[in-house]
């Protein structure tokens, strides 16, 4: 099935109930919601993840996306681990949005103020691997916002594979494989054919997104660029993830 996007607004009122029925419609009975409240949303989906995933949202100002090992009632859950966490006290969200395919989710969330915007992937890599990977634009900045990239089932840490910008002569986008690093092993990882490792309806774009915003175009998001993952500041994406809707 092809990937969907779906704008969840700005505020937590209007953000949780949004996702969760984006995940309804979208996983059906394959997602399990269960919690939410006026800030929180706690689901698993085994064709996403393995893990129990959490979200918080709270108006204008925070978001964080996180995982645990199982959910133990309200909005708690076990052994939980933040992929993305961001807090602009001075800045107001313009617009959550989602992107959902058959095997991951990507959560978006852009900001009005200084164009700072950051995006989340939960989902399973194409030799069935549970993969977190947060990004933001001022990850370990002076504003409050941490990401971790990594591959939960092996417990590496991986960069994404990332272009330096480019366009055709004609000024059109080219869609790239997206290709994953991993850090300790310091190689593109392979599956058992020596065929890199990917998270399936996912593509690395060769554009730059030069507002600090998510596109949503006809037939494709491109997420924010100039975003940066874990493992230091080393991890630059400076061209946005490209996903066909």
């Amino acid at each position: 099935m092809p990937n969907i996007y779906r704008a969840l607004g700005a505020t937590s009122a209007v953000v949780i109930p949004e996702l969760s029925k984006a995940l309804t419609n979208k996983y059906s009975t394959g997602v399990t919601i269960h919690y939410t409240d006026i800030n929180n949303i706690v689901f698993t989906c085994a064709a996403i993840s393995t893990k129990t995933i959490k979200m918080y949202v709270s108006n204008n100002t925070r978001l964080i996306l996180s995982y645990g090992d199982a959910w133990t009632g309200g909005s708690s859950i076990t052994n939980a681990v933040t992929v993305l966490s961001h807090y602009y006290s001075d800045s107001q969200v313009s617009g959550v949005g989602i992107v959902l395919g058959d095997s991951f989710i990507l959560v978006s969330l852009d900001l009005v103020s200084y164009g700072h915007a950051m995006y989340a992937i939960i989902g399973l890599d194409s030799v069935g691997n549970s993969i977190a990977a947060g990004f933001g634009q001022s990850v370990g900045d002076y504003y409050d916002v941490s990401a971790i990239t990594t591959n939960i089932t092996t417990g590496e840490l991986i960069h994404f594979v990332s272009p330096t910008p480019f366009l055709s002569p004609t000024g059109e986008i080219y869609k790239l494989p997206l290709q994953l690093f991993g850090v300790s092993s310091k190689r593109i990882l392979l599956d058992g054919s020596s065929n890199p490792i990917t998270i399936p309806g996912l593509k690395m774009s060769s554009y730059s997104t030069k507002s600090g915003m998510s596109l949503v175009l006809p037939g494709m998001f491109i997420s924010q660029s100039g975003c940066k993952g874990s493992a230091g500041k080393n991890n630059v994406l400076e061209c946005g993830i490209l996903a066909e809707l």
